[in-house]
């Protein structure tokens, strides 16, 4: 039996146009704070942080995931500004989703069904605390650049939306997340 591991996670990824708007502060750090981990997968919000399974139930979770029925209808998101926290390692600097009733509903359903069909991977108290974002840079952000560049984009402007209408199951393979299934909600 094959006890290998691959990590995923769940997330939402917004059109080309918004991700390749989000990709010009992505680069913005990278070439002025040095940050350019946020750089290595594309722009999202995730539902369901990075889990590990075994590979041999990779068929069995993309299978789950192309059949999940989920209560709601395609809904509009908005980006509106940025925002910052910090984590036990590293600060994070991110475009900010507008919080709303439909967003968290999604995530909600979605932590459900996957606790329902895969009891054994723990879900965390922080996964269920559900804060939203769209990191623009973080792991390689260190404290003086993060001070430098929050003093910039907490003033700085970006508004956009777009229709969420399907959520995105990715795989790590390969050292970069790679999309492999798309829902539609």
């Amino acid at each position: 039996m094959n006890f290998q591991e691959h990590i995923y996670f769940i997330a939402i990824i917004p059109p080309q146009d918004i991700c390749d708007e989000i990709n010009v502060f992505k680069n913005d750090f990278k070439n002025r704070f040095h940050s350019q981990a946020a750089l290595k997968i594309v722009p999202h919000i995730t539902l369901k942080p990075p889990f590990k399974l075994t590979i041999s139930k990779h068929e069995e979770l993309c299978k789950w995931f192309k059949e999940l029925d989920f209560s709601m209808k395609p809904f509009l998101q908005v980006l509106d500004g940025f925002g910052s926290f910090e984590t036990s390692r590293r600060p994070v600097v991110f475009v900010k989703p507008v919080m709303n009733n439909s967003l968290s509903q999604l995530q909600q359903e979605l932590l459900h069904h996957f606790t329902n069909r895969f009891s054994w991977i723990e879900v965390r108290e922080s996964d269920r605390k559900f804060k939203p974002h769209i990191t623009i840079g973080y792991r390689d952000l260190d404290h003086r650049a993060y001070i430098q560049a929050w003093q910039e984009y907490k003033e700085k402007h970006y508004n956009s939306s777009f229709e969420v209408n399907e959520i995105c199951l990715l795989q790590h393979k390969d050292g970069r997340w790679w999309t492999i299934e798309r829902k539609e909600i």
